[in-house]
């Protein structure tokens, strides 16, 4: 068995390790340091580490203007847009659906998103997700990636203990209308698996960090997150560690081999093989 996983590896996953003093961030769990050393002492193991990374604004030249997508030889192929949310279910959930499940097939604990799942995401989208926050990067007119940002709700909820009733809610709503968020983090990603582990692909996803970090300059935020990548995923890490982010929490996903006792116990007290019992029972 592995995990955690709620309820899948396209939601919240993972058990916090590292990171335990970094900015807590919205959809992202968090765990006391001990309850890693206590699956250890059970015999739990580490089958992958999924890593979230950090930009700070008082990075140097958040705001200077896109290195690549400015050169001549991709100015008229390369264009970035903003989500369109008044077609996010006819338009843009397709797009995101393909283009997701073509990025992450094939992708240790890849479980496909559904298009009545981001449709679902939608909704929610739509009531928290500011209009410029969403990006689609087109090559020669076509989708070929997505970049979902959501500001960081735990700034506005963590002094309602988990409760919204019966003044939370107002507080919420109200908070939701004025706070200017000091922490964004990108929550969903996605590039056509035939552009990675290429220049092009490299290109894109580039120019998708350049943006987001010049659109972070230009808000009131302190920090920009990007997670969960894989950490066996070089071709997503190498270009956000070139443009500076750095490793802000480590979340681990644990397994445990799961072995059948050599012979079961029956009522009388007797034990029979596990493979007979099997063939009894006519299993």
């Amino acid at each position: 068995m592995s995990g955690p996983f709620s309820p899948s590896i396209n939601s919240e996953c993972g058990m916090l390790v590292e990171g335990h003093q970094a900015t807590p961030m919205f959809l992202m769990p968090w765990h006391p340091a001990y309850l890693g050393r206590h699956l250890d002492a059970l015999g739990y193991e580490k089958a992958r580490d999924l890593i979230s990374y950090r930009w700070g604004v008082a990075d140097k030249k958040l705001d200077e203007k896109p290195r690549f997508s400015l050169r001549k030889e991709w100015n008229e192929r390369l264009k970035v847009r903003t989500l369109d949310m008044s077609r996010l279910k006819t338009q843009e959930t397709p797009i995101m659906t393909e283009l997701f499940n073509d990025a992450w097939r094939g992708n240790w604990g890849y479980v496909p998103f559904t298009k009545e799942e981001f449709d679902s995401t939608a909704d929610g989208l739509k009531l928290i997700m500011p209009p410029d926050y969403g990006l689609v990067v087109e090559l020669d007119g076509k989708p070929q990636s997505f970049v979902v940002a959501l500001p960081n709700f735990c700034e506005i909820i963590a002094d309602l203990n988990g409760r919204l009733f019966p003044f939370g809610w107002l507080k919420l709503i109200s908070r939701m209308r004025s706070h200017c968020f000091m922490s964004v983090r990108i929550a969903l990603l996605g590039t056509s698996k035939a552009l990675q582990n290429s220049a092009t692909g490299g290109l894109i996803l580039m120019t998708i960090v350049e943006e987001a970090r010049r659109r972070g300059a230009s808000s009131p935020g302190q920090h920009l997150e990007a997670g969960w990548v894989l950490e066996d995923n070089m071709a997503m890490r190498r270009p956000i560690e070139m443009f500076g982010g750095k490793v802000d929490k480590i979340h681990r996903i644990y397994e445990k081999r799961l072995t059948a006792p050599a012979s079961v116990a029956l009522r009388d007290g007797s034990r029979v093989d596990d493979n007979a019992a099997s063939q009894d029972s006519g299993s």
